[in-house]
């Protein structure tokens, strides 16, 4: 059996300090003062009812851990859940993924070509904030190809599928929010430690 060899290149992102936080959310009636108080359960199992649809995708021995996670998984169960996606479809990892390593705050070099070279969470949400995101038959993941259209109709298509805003949850008054509602899910970044194996 051969093992894939996970790229792991997920980098913690800059710049925090900027972002939204949730009191900034409570402040612009995004979130009720009621809904912050109340707690977190203690679990929460967004895959029930959508098993037959919405699947984790496998990386492979790809860097797309960043697409996989926003796009893949997060963009697209809100944009199916609420109707804006139909459920036997995908959004493009593979835009997030490049996008996010082209517009990031760490590159100083050109890097969409070397899979190693990572991107963090804020990039992409980021990425998804200002232009969207395209459904993965216009710029899939497998077999790669390049779009063969004109950039105004690739990024028409891309701002169907545009996110609001995002808040950083990362304080400690963040963890009072309860995460029950549909349209508030949650993107996180784990340092793996060097022992984590693979099957």
């Amino acid at each position: 059996m051969v093992k894939n060899n996970r790229v792991l290149n997920c980098i913690k992102s800059r710049n925090t300090e900027r972002d939204w936080r949730i009191e900034h959310a409570i402040m612009s009636e995004q979130i009720s003062k009621e809904e912050k108080l109340k707690s977190i359960p203690a679990e929460k199992d967004l895959r029930k009812g959508c098993e037959k649809w919405w699947q984790i995708d496998d990386q492979g021995n790809t860097g797309s851990c960043v697409g996989q996670a926003t796009a893949g998984a997060v963009l697209r169960w809100q944009f199916a859940t609420a109707g804006r996606l139909a459920k036997d479809h995908k959004l493009s990892v593979r835009f997030i993924w490049m996008a996010s390593k082209e517009m990031d705050e760490f590159e100083y070099y050109p890097s969409t070509f070397l899979e190693a070279d990572g991107t963090s969470l804020k990039a992409a949400l980021d990425v998804a904030r200002n232009f969207g995101c395209v459904e993965d038959s216009d710029l899939p993941f497998e077999p790669e190809q390049l779009y063969p259209g004109d950039p105004e109709t690739f990024y028409g298509k891309a701002s169907r599928y545009m996110i609001r805003n995002y808040f950083n949850m990362s304080k400690p008054e963040s963890k009072l929010l309860r995460a029950r509602s549909p349209e508030r899910l949650l993107l996180f970044r784990f340092a793996v430690k060097n022992g984590l194996k693979f099957f």
